[in-house]
């Protein structure tokens, strides 16, 4: 037994090429070695792809976003400097389109009443202003405006428009064309010739200050006490409405009721709506009075509203 393990180690040291053994157990570990960085390297060039995309989506987002929000600006200024002679004063000013020569005629979209008002006068028919002929050929000629909206020393100084739905002008501007900031809108259940009891008027919340973003500002009484009137010039009136209620509300709460179904369910309207108002008014507001209601989202908490209502104070006609 000795003499074979003898014989056969003496087999293994003659036959055995150590340095070779080495060699190639190097080269194998270095293949190993090899294969191990080449997977890491991999790895780490889709991550590097794919952080890259996702950076350049980004950047691609970001730069359509602030070109919408140019754009908003700009049209936003140019339907603005139509307008002169904008103070929302009831006593005696109220505001007053200019207008162009040669503009084109505006004929607006055929109205219709969805539910019978408690308290709007019978339907008359109504002729459209010239005054607004500059606004609407600034605006790509669009059937569905309906009016201009200014609060007097704020960035609230908009063109109206009404859709068939309450969706299409969450990102559509008044020029039909798809943008972040959307445009003010009207809701499609109003009727604009004879008000509605509750006509609602939606914006966004724009935090770049656009649209209806200084709504929330209604918060401080102050600027409340500053920012009475609201100046609403439609196809057919000058309108000015004085603000008695504002306040923060989930959705769950129907405050965009266009028409109600008596003077009595108005009544209880009008009481809700001034008890949840974040401050007192001594305006007397009653069902027979038409109310105007701004919307915009708090940009808090998922469907709650910033919310102010505002009765008629004063209505002409808007001369030919």
């Amino acid at each position: 037994m000795q003499n074979f393990r003898t014989r056969n180690r003496k087999h293994i040291e003659d036959n055995f090429d150590l340095d070779n053994f080495k060699e190639e157990t190097h080269k194998k570990n270095v293949r190993k070695r090899y294969q191990k960085n080449k997977k890491t390297i991999t790895y780490v060039n889709m991550l590097i792809a794919i952080f890259s995309l996702a950076i350049a989506l980004l950047l691609f987002e970001l730069f359509n976003y602030y070109i919408a929000l140019w754009r908003n600006q700009n049209y936003t200024r140019a339907n603005a400097e139509i307008i002169t002679d904008i103070e929302p004063d009831p006593a005696n000013k109220l505001p007053v389109f200019s207008s162009k020569p040669g503009d084109t005629k505006f004929t607006p979209k055929q109205e219709t009443d969805t539910e019978t008002s408690s308290t709007t006068a019978p339907q008359t028919e109504r002729k459209v202003s010239g005054r607004f002929d500059a606004v609407f050929a600034n605006n790509n000629n669009n059937e569905d405006i309906v009016g201009y909206l200014k609060i007097d020393d704020t960035n609230i100084s908009e063109v109206v428009v009404q859709g068939e739905d309450n969706d299409y002008y969450l990102t559509h501007n008044s020029l039909k064309e798809e943008n972040i900031a959307g445009a003010i809108y009207m809701d499609y259940e109003n009727n604009i010739e004879n008000f509605s009891d509750n006509t609602i008027i939606y914006g966004h919340n724009m935090r770049d200050g656009s649209k209806f973003h200084d709504v929330r500002k209604y918060q401080d009484l102050s600027y409340y006490e500053s920012h009475k009137y609201i100046a609403l010039m439609t196809l057919y009136d000058n309108t000015v409405w004085e603000i008695f209620s504002f306040y923060s509300t989930p959705t769950s709460f129907n405050y965009i009721k266009a028409n109600f179904e008596s003077k009595e369910k108005k009544a209880e309207f009008i009481e809700e709506i001034q008890s949840k108002s974040f401050y007192s008014s001594d305006l007397e507001v009653t069902a027979d009075d038409k109310i105007l209601t701004l919307s915009t989202c708090t940009n808090e908490e998922d469907n709650t509203r910033f919310v102010v209502h505002a009765k008629l104070k004063d209505l002409k006609p808007l001369a030919d």
